[in-house]
């Protein structure tokens, strides 16, 4: 970085988020929230939530998990920040989408929660016993976030053990993740939570983590591909990035999400959003598709591109064979932070372009 270093002060979070770095950590999970906002009011853009953001903007493999707290109460940070994502926990009833955690938007508008993990009627262990395990009978975002955050340790094995893009493990393909890929990954295996409902929405935002449509191995290797570019060789303002995939299957949902880690903004700020990103998807017909613009679960034309969300997402339930354009553009990237990285992933029938 040049110009606007970042202010590194040592805080309660920063000291041990850095803690479990340094003992080797790299998804770090958070069954908690604070509410600096005051009760029953959308969480704002504080110290903490800055200080997570500076952490995984300088620590770029760091995937910061957090939950959207106990239904009833209001989001807060750690989970709000720009960078963290905030879980919520899925019902056992699919009538009922959320088992418990808050809805947002944040007071600047953002979307939290972002996911949500099943984690109902969870077996644990008993508090002060050795041995003992118990039930708990409600759900929980609490049980929820662990749950996620131990997905995204999975998915980053499956890349660092080489097994992208082939499906097996191979030592040459080894990758080291971003959070920001591990970020998109997660965001890219939700599905929603059943029921007709507005999808996206501020209580379940992308849906259910679906674990067994996470990574694919063998031959469904080739329905997952990715870009993940760190942030010293990220985009300036005005560069785009272009990538053509051909889509051999149209039975098969299409689906695009890019995610990146947004440098930290100021506490306070009505408006934390410091790097603006866009994704603009082509279709063969020429059909044009913005991120976060959706109707009924899937992707319309038309529309503004998103301004206030790190993740955007392109959704096409029945996309047309034929040769997609996948595009970043970068709107604005503040110079005093450098260039500004990020992941794409994109699931569906592919095959090599």
């Amino acid at each position: 970085m040049s110009g606007n270093r970042l202010d590194l002060k040592t805080t309660t979070l920063f000291a041990e988020l850095t803690q479990a770095r340094d003992a080797g950590a790299r998804a770090h999970s958070n069954s908690y929230h604070s509410k600096p906002q005051g009760s029953g009011n959308p969480a704002i853009y504080e110290e903490r939530s800055r200080y997570v953001d500076e952490f995984t903007w300088v620590n770029e493999e760091h995937l910061v998990v957090a939950s959207s707290g106990n239904s009833g109460e209001e989001q807060g940070p750690p989970g709000t920040a720009k960078n963290a994502l905030c879980v919520s926990c899925a019902a056992v009833d699919p009538g009922d989408a959320v088992g418990d955690g808050n809805p947002g938007p944040t007071a600047d508008c953002r979307r939290k929660p972002e996911l949500m993990g099943v984690a109902c009627h969870v077996r644990s262990a008993v508090n002060g016993a050795l041995c003992e395990t118990t039930e708990a009978a409600a759900c929980a975002s609490s049980y929820a976030t662990p749950r996620v955050a131990a997905a995204a340790l999975i998915a980053r094995q499956y890349f660092v053990e080489g097994c992208h893009p082939s499906g097996a493990k191979q030592v040459g393909d080894a990758l080291v993740p971003s959070s920001a890929l591990l970020k998109a990954v997660l965001l890219n295996a939700a599905a929603s939570a059943g029921g007709p409902r507005d999808y996206p929405n501020d209580a379940e935002d992308w849906g259910v983590l679906d674990v067994a449509a996470l990574l694919p191995l063998g031959e469904h290797a080739r329905n997952l591909w990715v870009s993940d570019v760190r942030n010293g060789v990220g985009l300036v303002t005005g560069e785009k990035r272009v990538h053509e995939l051909i889509v051999a299957e149209a039975g098969i949902p299409l689906k695009v999400t890019l995610v990146w880690t947004d440098p930290p903004g100021a506490s306070g700020a009505d408006d934390p959003v410091v790097d603006d990103l866009d994704l603009v998807v082509t279709a063969p017909d020429d059909s044009v598709y913005l991120g976060n613009v959706l109707s009924g679960g899937a992707s319309v034309e038309g529309g503004a591109a998103d301004r206030i969300n790190s993740t955007e997402m392109v959704l096409h339930p029945s996309p047309i064979v034929g040769r997609w354009t996948i595009e970043v553009h970068a709107r604005r990237v503040t110079e005093s932070f450098g260039r500004q990285g990020f992941a794409l992933v994109v699931t569906g029938g592919l095959t090599k372009a």
